[in-house]
């Protein structure tokens, strides 16, 4: 499936104000079997931690392809995105023109305390009733790998991240992480009860989505079909040809 493709699905789905709403609460991940688009959120159950958690070897092009369909949800005053990874892929975001989107270097564990004190200020002045943020998209794509990073293997940095943002309704964590290369293989334990979504990405443009229930099972999964050919920097130049607030795609 193209970039413009699923786009241009999501527009068809987008044309009643709820419908649109819903999936900007429900953030769209692909297209399964059935034609429906797919979301991160369950709608029948409260969410409390908005986290939706990408494993797999297409984790980071699956993130890349996320960002691309949110800058088209949301207008550039009404989100912004702070990108944490060492992975260079992910600058193309700073040349989007519908994105707010900060992407600082993490190279290595510093950098990442930085951020998280930078974010950790940004909600203490949203808190206050200052300007803050809008609705807050933080992605975090691989910083266990970095040297002195997730040392006791609990992830203990996307936890803090977690911790420090958790019961906001205007924030979502995006993360990709190395930790299991299939669903089938082992169950994340706890990791994936912070959040209540998980995608097992393909390289081959196929994910499979599973939801943790309540009592911390996961549902059955779905395959879906995401977004997978062009480039991340031919789908930016294809986003900055849209016009601004156009949601016919």
């Amino acid at each position: 499936m193209r970039l413009e493709e699923f786009m241009s699905l999501i527009s068809k789905a987008s044309l009643a104000s709820e419908a649109f709403l819903e999936l900007k609460n429900g953030l769209p991940l692909g297209v399964a079997a059935d034609g429906n688009i797919l979301l991160s959120q369950r709608r029948d159950r409260t969410i409390t931690t908005r986290h939706t958690c990408v494993v797999g070897a297409g984790r980071s092009e699956f993130l890349q392809r996320l960002l691309c369909t949110l800058s088209c949800l949301y207008e550039k005053d009404e989100a912004c995105f702070l990108i944490l990874s060492p992975y260079s892929d992910y600058d193309a975001f700073l040349q989007l023109n519908a994105m707010d989107a900060t992407v600082p270097y993490i190279l290595q564990k510093s950098h990442f305390n930085e951020a998280l004190k930078a974010l950790k200020d940004a909600k203490e002045m949203r808190e206050r009733g200052g300007a803050g943020y809008p609705h807050l998209f933080v992605l975090m794509d691989g910083v266990e790998e970095l040297e002195d990073c997730n040392e006791s293997g609990d992830l203990e940095e996307l936890r803090a991240v977690i911790d420090l943002l958790a019961h906001r309704e205007d924030v979502d964590v995006l993360s990709g992480v190395d930790l299991v290369s299939s669903i089938f293989k082992s169950y994340p334990g706890a990791f994936v009860g912070i959040g209540n979504c998980l995608v097992t990405a393909e390289k081959d443009g196929k994910a499979y989505v599973t939801y943790v229930e309540d009592d911390a099972s996961l549902s059955l999964p779905v395959t879906v079909d995401y977004p997978a050919e062009t480039s991340l920097t031919e789908a930016v130049a294809l986003l900055n040809t849209l016009p601004k607030g156009d949601k016919e795609f």
